[in-house]
């Protein structure tokens, strides 16, 4: 690659005494504050993904109850979670080039891909609640007697479920409206950014 000095030493002079416009050091700081999120994010996901794998293999080591087929589900639910996710943050990783546009570009293709995350998540946790119902059912011959209890017992269990899954729904949800919100302040930002 080749340099031309001359056009190096204006550029050095004309950056040394002009100073950005204040919407973007906004930016700037925003598209820091998003960066350092995704990156947060992305480490919570990998650590939970390995918790969630190191709590299959220890309930299927010991093998209560249902082990071998819950520790498998969990496997399987996890690597389709961690799949998707991967998937479709295909070239959310870096900005293509060093530029503030290029950068908001950037944070655009991650909220829509948080936003495509979070409704898959909705579609698998009502598929990991059936399949465990479903579990459940067809099972409450061999765990009835081994719990030694009726399903009325487990009626506190139920009422926790169902208040804090519609909880979940609605944070979940309250998420997705506020990446909606960010989606069309960057998309307005895009659009000041190519006037």
């Amino acid at each position: 690659m080749i340099q031309d000095q001359e056009f190096e030493n204006w550029r050095e002079q004309w950056s040394n005494s002009a100073e950005p416009l204040p919407e973007t050091w906004l930016i700037l700081k925003k598209i820091t504050r998003q960066e350092r999120r995704f990156i947060l994010d992305n480490l919570l996901q990998a650590l939970s993904f390995l918790f969630g794998l190191y709590l299959a293999f220890y309930i299927w080591q010991h093998e209560y109850l249902l082990g071998g087929g819950f520790a498998a589900g969990v496997v399987v639910f996890l690597f389709m979670g961690a799949g998707w996710r991967l998937w479709v943050q295909r070239g959310t990783w870096r900005a293509e080039a060093q530029s503030t546009c290029s950068f908001l570009e950037l944070w655009r293709r991650r909220v829509v891909a948080k936003i495509r995350i979070l409704r898959f998540s909705v579609y698998l946790g009502v598929a990991w609640i059936l399949a465990c119902v479903v579990l459940g059912i067809a099972n409450w011959g061999t765990l009835g007697p081994q719990l030694k209890s009726h399903p009325s017992a487990w009626i506190l269990t139920l009422v926790i479920n169902v208040f804090a899954l519609p909880l979940l729904f609605a944070w979940m949800t309250w998420l997705k409206r506020r990446k909606l919100a960010e989606l069309s302040e960057v998309t307005s930002l895009l659009g000041q950014m190519s006037e």
